[in-house]
């Protein structure tokens, strides 16, 4: 079973991947959104939501919004999210892999690093491909990522946190296969258990995920440190994409 197929780990990591704040953050980040796309209206899909931490912002600013993730979970705290904010959302239950919706949105997001975790980098082309095929034309696909030139600047690459009702977490991560991938070890200690869990995920530079836009179609691409429009260099703390459907 892959770790995100694992209802075990969302229970268990969820308030550590999505605290509270990180909702207050994510109502900030949609106004980035809007500035540096431009686009202020229309239906937007948010590829792998989650939550719906940046859905429901969005929702609430009149997009129409489309929220696509494969985990039951997460798609029912976004329901219940936009309901406690009366916000109307569709959510879809789908793999990135196969949804497209051609020419459906003037507005693609990929928020939070979710970007990346197939096997096989060509999975990952499919995936901007899919995204191309659902825009509008002069649409546009946001992306945000942990950039590899950011792993290779991390001096932390080990850390363990304790979480309010005394569990511990700990997430231990190394690259491999000649610096395109990085696998993480999670482990989630409850007393005397410990429940463990594997991810990978390929890694990109910023010229590598411009060239991977490039080739799936899109023009003028411009590569970010953050949504603010820093530039990507060793301040960056993201890697923020940006292509427009030709």
């Amino acid at each position: 079973m892959n770790w995100f197929d694992n209802e075990n780990f969302w229970h268990l990591f969820y308030d550590w991947m999505f605290p509270r704040d990180s909702f207050a953050l994510a109502d900030k980040q949609v106004n980035d959104i809007i500035n540096i796309t431009g686009v202020a209206g229309g239906a937007v899909l948010d590829l792998c939501c989650g939550p719906g931490r940046h859905s429901v912002p969005l929702g609430k600013k009149g997009f129409r919004v489309t929220g696509v993730d494969l985990q039951p979970r997460l798609l029912d705290k976004a329901r219940e999210y936009a309901d406690r904010e009366n916000v109307t959302l569709e959510l879809v239950r789908e793999d990135m892999l196969t949804f497209r919706r051609p020419d459906a949105f003037e507005l693609v997001i990929s928020m939070f690093s979710s970007f990346g975790y197939f096997n096989n980098p060509e999975e990952d082309f499919r995936v901007l491909e899919n995204a191309y095929t659902s825009l509008t034309p002069g649409g546009m696909l946001l992306m945000d990522v942990r950039g590899k030139e950011i792993h290779a600047m991390a001096d932390n690459h080990t850390f363990s946190q304790k979480m309010p009702n005394g569990d511990l977490i700990c997430h231990r991560s190394d690259v491999n296969d000649g610096w395109t991938r990085s696998t993480a070890e999670w482990i989630y200690i409850q007393g005397q258990n410990a429940h463990r869990f594997e991810m990978s995920v390929n890694l990109y530079s910023g010229a590598e995920l411009k060239a991977l836009f490039e080739r799936a179609g899109f023009s003028n691409v411009r590569i970010y440190g953050d949504l603010t429009e820093i530039p990507y260099n060793r301040d960056a703390k993201r890697l923020v994409a940006l292509g427009t459907k030709a």
